[in-house]
């Protein structure tokens, strides 16, 4: 309950600020009725995504597997810490062989939920699979909300629209992109990168090598070169 209604403040409070930044910038009036419709219409968005249409939207894979041969792929996830208001996105980048090409751990700010925290992670993982010169990928993420909405695009008029519709714009900038969606223990390189990347207060970046936390992980999930695991 006490997670609805934070979810509620943050939904009104976004909503009037809205109204204020239209009437300041745009000379646009919007009434008392208009920002309730426009609140109501947010809270639906995020009861659609936690409804049954998302459930088994994507089928899950049993084990981490290799990209097809010529794409990486990327893997991300997101440490959210509720109470700071912030994110540490972990992004792990593999070829076909399941090797480490790239690795990168993002802090973020006034974050307001776990699904802007995911959302952010996935944007910067596009973001840096582009820079690194990276133009086949296969993007997965533990959080089918966002997979979901990625796969099966619609009007969205939640507080992160802005960020998906960046995530969308990105699309353009490669020439293979799929999504998916993965358990959580298949997304484990980049969950233990997002959770040591909070000790970190500064943008990081790896080429072919990590963290040795994450280089275990990466080690353990080449599961054909582990036969007894």
């Amino acid at each position: 309950m006490l997670g609805v209604y934070f979810k509620l403040v943050v939904i009104a409070n976004w909503a009037i600020w809205g109204a204020r930044n239209k009437f300041l910038h745009e000379g646009v009036v919007q009434t008392s009725g208009e920002i309730v419709n426009f609140s109501r219409l947010c809270l639906q968005e995020w009861k659609y995504s936690n409804s049954v249409l998302l459930e088994k939207v994507v089928k899950e894979k049993d084990s981490w597997s290799p990209p097809m041969i010529g794409r990486v792929k990327v893997n991300f996830d997101a440490a959210f810490n509720q109470s700071l208001l912030q994110s540490v996105s972990g992004i792990v980048i593999r070829n076909s062989d399941g090797l480490l090409m790239a690795a990168g751990s993002f802090p973020n700010s006034h974050v307001v939920s776990p699904e802007m925290a995911e959302a952010l992670a996935c944007e910067q993982a596009l973001t840096l699979s582009k820079d690194l010169g990276f133009r086949k990928i296969e993007v997965e993420g533990d959080a089918l909300t966002i997979i979901s909405k990625l796969r099966h695009p619609f009007v969205d008029r939640s507080m992160f629209r802005a960020i998906y519709h960046n995530i969308h714009v990105k699309k353009y900038d490669f020439e293979f992109l799929s999504f998916g969606h993965v358990k959580r223990e298949n997304n484990n390189a980049a969950h233990v990168l997002a959770r040591i990347g909070r000790s970190f207060s500064t943008p990081k970046v790896w080429i072919e090598v990590g963290p040795p936390e994450v280089e275990e992980v990466i080690r353990n999930d080449r599961w054909w070169e582990n036969p007894s695991a």
